[in-house]
């Protein structure tokens, strides 16, 4: 006579355990990786009114700028042009360079890029810039010739070593063949030049956050640009609305992808963005074909997604419906079974 009835108990209670398994799964997001520890902010000393900068020379990174310190100055890929994505919590791990308001600013020899400050839109203070990039510290580099924030990513871009050079005075553009684009333009770092197919050198149409993923190739003001055997083009320049001088080829403002972290790469080929597609630029004509049907829709410059580690952007797991089904499958199955063994008992 109970039976029944504990069947009837069961049933209720085989469903809520799977919707809880389910509903486990479905909250349960990626987690980012971690690539330092977070520290706690130290109060900020009064800057100084005059800074005098060094710099140091890494045997993998060349020459790159250093603080009063000794320690190493980084800059941020998705930084735009005078303006710092960094604020709250990341400034205890990356602290400003800073100088008083009106301040001066004095490079070691062999840095040809400019100086500059800007004013912090958080906190108000004078940050300084190297080439309109604003410069920081790592917390993590406890000793002088330290680069332990090189290559980590944040904030939609990557931490650098702050470069020595700045701007070239003078770019040697190289080809590279690919068998599918055909002879492409690489930067002085081996790395592929784009152009985009609704910009101009007279009107372009990267600026601000876009220059985070496409950054310019600069050359200083009154700069040479050479290109190699095979850049038919014509190379030229024009200044940027921020003053910063661009390379141009056939009259297009030419950029790196920020994701593009080795020679040979090219992936920001096809990337629809500001009204045209991104391409590398081609070594014979930076003519543009159409759109493909396959162009990434990455309007405003936004990038396709790059993580490998099998998840989505947003941190959830790839095919997280087929989870679902399945776990609900299997609490259904679980309680048939026990619906069929109570039955069986009854009858019997």
């Amino acid at each position: 006579m109970h039976r029944p009835l504990r069947v009837r108990r069961l049933v209720p209670a085989g469903l809520v355990a799977s919707l809880v398994l389910a509903l486990t799964v479905l909250t349960a997001g990626g987690v980012d990786a971690v690539s330092y520890a977070q520290t706690s902010a130290s109060p900020t000393p009064t800057p100084p009114s005059s800074l005098q900068l060094g710099s140091a020379t890494s045997p993998t990174l060349g020459a790159y700028l250093t603080g009063p310190d000794g320690h190493a100055l980084y800059t941020l890929s998705s930084d735009s042009q005078n303006g710092s994505t960094c604020t709250g919590a990341c400034l205890a791990n990356w602290p400003p360079l800073l100088v008083a308001p009106g301040g001066t600013v004095t490079g070691p020899a062999g840095a040809t890029g400019a100086f500059g400050t800007i004013t912090r839109s958080d906190t108000g203070a004078t940050q300084v810039t190297y080439d309109g990039r604003p410069l920081y510290s790592f917390a993590h580099d406890t000793a002088a010739g330290q680069t332990n924030g090189q290559g980590i990513k944040a904030l939609g871009g990557v931490w650098l070593v702050a470069a020595l050079s700045g701007a070239p005075a003078s770019i040697q553009v190289g080809v590279t063949q690919s068998p599918t684009l055909g002879a492409y333009l690489t930067g002085p770092d081996g790395h592929a030049l784009y152009t985009l197919s609704s910009d101009s050198s007279g009107a372009p149409a990267c600026t601000g956050a876009c220059l985070a993923n496409w950054p310019p190739l600069l050359v200083a003001p009154g700069g040479t640009v050479t290109g190699a055997a095979g850049a038919t083009g014509t190379f030229g320049t024009f200044v940027r609305a921020d003053g910063t001088t661009q390379v141009t080829y056939d009259s297009h403002p030419v950029y790196y992808f920020a994701h593009d972290t080795a020679a040979g790469q090219t992936n920001g080929e096809g990337i629809a963005a500001l009204g045209g597609v991104w391409h590398v630029a081609l070594a014979a004509s930076v003519t543009t074909p159409p759109p493909s049907a396959g162009a990434s829709a990455a309007a405003g410059g936004s990038l396709p997604p790059t993580d490998t580690s099998g998840t989505t952007t947003g941190g959830s797991p790839v095919g997280i419906l087929p989870m679902l089904i399945l776990i609900v499958l299997a609490g259904g199955a679980a309680i048939v079974a026990v619906t069929a063994r109570a039955t069986a008992a009854r009858r019997s």
